[in-house]
This record gives C-alpha cells, sequence and structure tokens, in this order.
C-alpha cells in the first residue's frame, strides 16, 4: 500500500515539475519578443544624447535610488561620440528567470544582448530587465563599443 501511495505521489511531483518547466518555458518565448523591443527602445532613449535621465524612467523603482547618476552619467560622457542609434544588428534574450516574490508574486528577469549601430561606430549592449508592478523594468546596462575594423578609435 506504502509503495503505491509513493508511486503516485512521484508520478504527481514528476507533473508538477514538468509542467512548471513547461510554463517557464512558454514564457520566455512569449516574452521574449517584448522584452527586445523594450530593450532597443532604452537605447535608443539613451543614445539620442547618452544622458542617464533620458532612461530614468525606465528604472526600477526600488533601483534607481541606489543609483549615483553622476558616476552613470560619466560612464556614458564616453559613449557619446557613437552618436544616435541607426539599428540594432542583433538582439537576443539570453536567459529568463522566473522566482516566487513575497511583495509581487512571480518576479521575471530577462537578459537581453544586442550588437547596435551607431552613426559612429558599433556597440555590444547588454540590458537586464525585470520586472515590476506587471511591467518590465531597467535593473542594469552595460555598453561596450567595438573598435572599427580598420583599427582605428570609435
Amino acid at each position: 500500500m506504502l509503495k503505491k501511495f509513493l508511486i503516485v505521489v512521484g508520478i504527481i511531483s514528476t507533473g508538477f515539475v514538468a509542467s512548471c518547466a513547461l510554463l517557464l518555458g512558454f514564457s520566455a518565448t512569449s516574452d521574449a519578443p517584448h522584452n527586445k523591443v523594450l530593450a532597443e527602445t532604452i537605447t535608443r532613449e539613451l543614445a539620442r544624447g547618452w544622458n542617464v535621465r533620458d532612461i530614468e524612467r525606465y528604472f526600477l523603482r526600488g533601483g534607481a535610488g541606489r543609483i549615483d547618476l553622476a558616476a552613470a552619467q560619466a560612464s556614458f560622457n564616453t559613449l557619446k561620440p557613437l552618436g544616435a542609434l541607426k539599428e540594432i544588428d542583433e538582439a537576443h534574450q539570453t536567459s529568463f528567470v522566473m522566482e516566487a516574490n513575497a511583495g509581487e508574486g512571480i518576479a521575471k528577469t530577462a537578459t537581453v544582448t544586442m550588437v547596435a549601430t551607431f552613426e559612429h561606430g558599433r556597440a555590444d549592449v547588454t540590458m537586464e530587465l525585470r520586472s515590476e508592478a506587471g511591467e518590465m523594468k531597467l535593473r542594469s546596462l552595460n555598453v561596450v563599443p567595438r573598435a572599427p575594423a580598420n583599427g582605428q578609435q570609435a
């Protein structure tokens, strides 16, 4: 009797784990296009003038107060020579995680990597987005200029 009970519990547990994995895969696939569009929008708005204030509305509420805006602006100032965003050559959602959060229920975190072409060069852009109140917000951003093929500085 105990053996049958344990087999039934094992089958139910396996079904539960499989359904959770299926839900995660479905959510990652369905959210990816939206996350890539959001990442492109944030990059485009930032590259208009490379001013951190231009993307402040995309910051996580809790994280915005912890950002040293002067230091962030100093980092973005070095990227001003790239100019405005022309196009995104490649965009991939490279990771997606769902986790239980006591305050909001299910929290989603996605990492989007892009190769972007600007007026005066190209750069690799990596952005981490996290859900907040049902909306994806900017958690972190990294822009690394690529050296031009002819060896000149970007």
